[in-house]
């Protein structure tokens, strides 16, 4: 299970992070870049990457759930502002076709 969630070459890093900087672990202790360190227990990875596939959850649904608040505001403004001035326009081009055909209507023109 462990493998198909988190490649190899990344389980077996010698390295960690530590407030931005990487630490290197020595294999002895006699290495000069400081003390020893063990590397990551296999419980350490599962930890973190649960805490990875919680935050990527976190982060998608707050996501969905902006851009269903933007999609909603959107629409209503749609109704609100434009809706009306399409149906405006559309009396404004009745009411003009009306006037031009009376006018020819008493010029006598059939």
């Amino acid at each position: 299970l462990v493998p198909a969630l988190f490649p190899r070459h990344l389980m077996r890093s010698r390295s960690k992070v530590v407030c931005g900087k990487t630490q290197r672990f020595s294999q002895t202790s006699k290495d000069s870049s400081g003390p020893a360190m063990a590397p990551p227990k296999q419980n350490d990875v599962l930890a973190t990457l649960q805490t990875v596939a919680a935050n990527t959850g976190y982060v998608a649904w707050k996501l969905a759930k902006s851009t269903g608040n933007a999609a909603w505001i959107a629409s209503t403004s749609l109704l609100v502002l434009v809706v009306p001035l399409i149906v405006e326009m559309d009396r404004e081009q009745v009411m003009t076709e009306f006037e031009n055909q009376a006018a020819g209507a008493l010029a006598g023109k059939p």
